[in-house]
């Protein structure tokens, strides 16, 4: 019985570990995400200023020209850390773990 214990108290600890890992890979991912998104959206309307103030096109294309820089480097470091799949990863294993857990506690019993 005291296995039994151990074993549970080691899958309580793992179960906890690969929740918290898979929600920071969560949020690392969506914040990414929106990041990109809102970089796009924001590309777009200053490409559309440039037309529309002739004046100020040459700040404009140098505000495009970062802000697009800006925006590969995140898809980039974005494609490299894999949070995505990292967070799917991490949550398989951790539904796996919790289903493991329920059966041992059913077998206790």
């Amino acid at each position: 019985m005291e296995k039994m214990l151990f074993l549970l108290s080691e899958l309580d600890d793992k179960i906890d570990l690969f929740q918290q890992n898979s929600t920071g890979h969560k949020k690392l991912h969506r914040r990414f995400r929106y990041a990109v998104f809102v970089f796009t959206g924001v590309l777009s309307i200053l490409a559309g200023l440039a037309i529309y103030f002739p004046a100020q096109a040459g700040l404009i294309n140098i505000s495009i020209l970062i802000l697009s820089t800006t925006t590969a480097t995140l898809s980039s470091f974005e494609s490299l850390r894999r949070a995505d799949d990292l967070w799917i990863h991490e949550k398989t294993t951790l539904y796996a773990l919790a289903d493991l857990k329920r059966e041992l506690e059913f077998e206790i019993q």
